[in-house]
């Protein structure tokens, strides 16, 4: 049998399954208490979360992590405190978060970070031992649901199922900008409650949507979304897609990834109208060249296949401290996290 058709069939059963296993154990609103009518509506402070977030990717990024560890802490993050009906002030936040990300650390990455290395962001306020109590305690409270699919792992399957004609130069933009994509919405509170199965998908189709037709044709581009439909059950033109991918669309027009691939597409047609009309050399759309899409700023920062991959915004200057609020007083930080959660 064809290598390439097993590798195709092992991750459609790997997409069935992983999407079993957000539905059944990692969906958002499985962890949410009943409310009763009329009740506290159990929405997360959006500014908190999204401080949170950012100053995870900071982390990851000073010590040389793989991005996917914040979006496996954030997955924990909410979950937890959706059981608790997101009531929690900014101290119990703040150690959430440094909980979660020590968990997802230390079951996700080969290169472990102390313990005392992840209190001491707190400034003091938290300890070791705090952390490792509120560990308890998270897990027990998800059920020890600590293995979520990630976008990362839908996107790396999806990309099997395109035709192995397609570009690989092609191939590569659709996997980074679609995690690129992806990280940018780790953030976004918009998704804390959809799967990550659909927000990996509208990633992928916002990406495509700027590749022009003579880099990766119409056909290849059906016969991918096609097995997707039939194969592994997500149809591009249903309601949750098309709602992620609009959202995921404004994200990705306002960022610079979008601005050098536009421009990368561009250049790529008038070579290709000047080749037609003057016999010029033109860039060959199977050739190896490949736009020159935004670093991450010498973030240092590796995937877990070692391999660079796009910042959604330039790397901030790293500080090892969250702010903490002693005894009432708040103490200034130039930390990401600073202003929500006190």
């Amino acid at each position: 049998m064809n290598p390439a058709m097993i590798d195709v069939d092992d991750a459609i059963d790997r997409l069935i399954a992983m999407r079993h296993q957000e539905e059944v154990s990692y969906s958002y609103r499985k962890y949410l208490p009943p409310f009763p009518a009329g009740s506290f509506d159990g929405k997360l402070n959006v500014t908190w979360r999204e401080k949170i977030c950012q100053w995870s990717y900071n982390v990851v990024d000073h010590f040389e992590l793989s991005r996917e560890v914040v979006a496996v802490s954030i997955s924990i993050f909410d979950r937890f405190l959706a059981t608790q009906g997101n009531k929690c002030n900014g101290a119990l936040a703040l150690l959430t978060s440094l909980t979660t990300l020590h968990i997802a650390i230390k079951l996700h990455e080969n290169k472990k970070i102390k313990l005392t290395t992840l209190a001491n962001l707190s400034r003091g306020q938290f300890g070791p031992e705090h952390i490792e109590e509120m560990e308890r305690r998270i897990l027990n409270a998800v059920g020890w649901k600590v293995h979520p699919p990630t976008h990362y792992s839908f996107i790396s399957d999806f990309l099997l199922l395109l035709p192995q004609e397609a570009n690989p130069v092609v191939r590569k933009e659709l996997f980074e900008l679609s995690r690129y994509i992806s990280e940018l919405a780790v953030c976004d509170s918009f998704f804390v409650d959809v799967n990550n199965s659909t927000v990996a998908f509208a990633a992928l189709l916002c990406v495509m949507d700027d590749i022009s037709y003579s880099r990766l044709s119409a056909g290849l581009r059906e016969k991918m979304l096609v097995d997707i439909s039939l194969k592994v059950g997500l149809n591009h033109f249903s309601r949750p897609v098309q709602a992620a991918r609009e959202r995921l669309r404004t994200m990705f027009i306002n960022s610079s990834a979008h601005t050098m691939l536009a421009s990368f597409n561009q250049k790529m047609y008038d070579a290709t109208s000047d080749s037609h009309s003057f016999g010029n050399a033109s860039i060959s759309s199977t050739g190896s060249s490949s736009p020159s899409l935004p670093s991450r700023s010498r973030t240092n920062s590796f995937d877990s296949k070692s391999s660079y991959r796009y910042s959604p915004s330039p790397r901030r200057h790293f500080v090892a401290s969250v702010s903490p609020m002693r005894h009432g007083r708040s103490h200034i930080s130039c930390s990401p996290i600073m202003a929500g959660v006190q």
